[in-house]
């Protein structure tokens, strides 16, 4: 399947079945930052570990070309950092868009060992969060 197919898949795809149960210790792998929107954005990302903030950058993309849109394409503007964290650890991400308002989600209450992290700022005005089995970006 062609990376193109695979993102717009996972966007629309439900998260159903991923949360469940008592939190748990995970791994994070891969985190990619994309713009999908043909404007340009400030994508802001903390990763906290227990209370503690392990990762924050705000990262400014270009707008995409208009042919990148449709989905999160390898060559929509995009920022990736491998290995965000080196332990396991109870993990919460914190995205936002533009400076409004945080979206938090609890890594830990996942069913995996070890997740890649994807935030696209899309042409809603909205940043999402998909996380993906290590080793899928």
């Amino acid at each position: 399947m062609q990376r193109r197919q695979f993102l717009a898949f996972l966007s629309a795809s439900t998260l159903s079945g991923c949360f469940g149960g008592p939190r748990r210790s995970i791994r994070l792998g891969t985190l990619v930052v994309s713009n999908r929107d043909e404007t340009q954005h400030t994508l802001d990302v903390r990763i906290e570990a227990d209370e503690t903030v392990v990762f924050d950058r705000t990262v400014s993309l270009t707008g995409a070309r208009s042919d990148d849109t449709d989905s999160a394409d390898q060559s929509a503007p995009s920022k990736s950092w491998d290995r965000v964290a080196n332990t396991a650890g109870l993990y919460r991400v914190h995205v936002r868009l533009d400076g409004g308002e945080w979206r938090e989600t609890d890594l830990s209450l996942l069913r995996r060992e070890c997740v890649d992290l994807l935030v696209v700022a899309d042409a809603d005005g909205v940043a999402d969060l998909t996380h993906l089995s290590c080793g899928a970006l």
